[in-house]
């Protein structure tokens, strides 16, 4: 089913609107899912929705942050269709050792999200929607439903606990 907007106009702004925000909005699906394949679909499914309500995304705020409730929405009504809960899954770790007795970019990536799977469910929604969805903390406060401060707060709190958990991880 394909859907378009009202206008030419309407057409070309929902354009520039989706190559600005794809990438970021499936670097923040994959990091919630841990499942490429299931991040862009379900990134899709939220432009699909997206183009069916571009006049209300236009006339929101932060038309952004309404994108991400779109996709927030979708990765939640995934989890909840799939029974199970936003943690790593088995396949992330499918590459094994970078075999230079360092550390890779996968395994970098998996010790990380690891990292963050511990921090608790607010503090972890704030990092990932700043670092991974590129929003500001104004668009992150209205998608939330929090106060600004609240989320300078929240991240502030788990960039310290996560300088602490890698130090500790390093000791050993």
């Amino acid at each position: 089913m394909e859907v378009e907007p009202s206008s030419d106009a309407s057409t070309s702004t929902f354009d520039a609107f989706f190559r600005a925000n794809y990438a970021n909005m499936t670097s923040y699906a994959r990091a919630r899912l841990r499942d490429d394949s299931s991040a862009e679909e379900l990134v899709q499914e939220a432009f699909v929705r997206l183009v069916t309500l571009w006049d209300k995304v236009l006339s929101a705020t932060h038309p952004r942050a309404y994108a991400y409730a779109v996709l927030r929405n979708n990765i939640s009504d995934h989890f909840r269709r799939s029974r199970r809960s936003p943690t790593r899954s088995l396949d992330a770790t499918e590459e094994g050792p970078s075999g230079d007795g360092g550390i890779g970019d996968a395994e970098l990536s998996v010790v990380i999200l690891d990292l963050l799977d511990q921090l608790p469910s607010r503090q972890r929604e704030v990092v990932y929607l700043r670092f991974v969805g590129d929003l500001t903390n104004r668009e992150i406060a209205e998608l939330l439903g929090l106060s600004e401060r609240t989320v300078a707060v929240h991240l502030h709190r788990s960039l310290k606990a996560l300088r602490v958990m890698l130090s500790a991880d390093e000791a050993r």
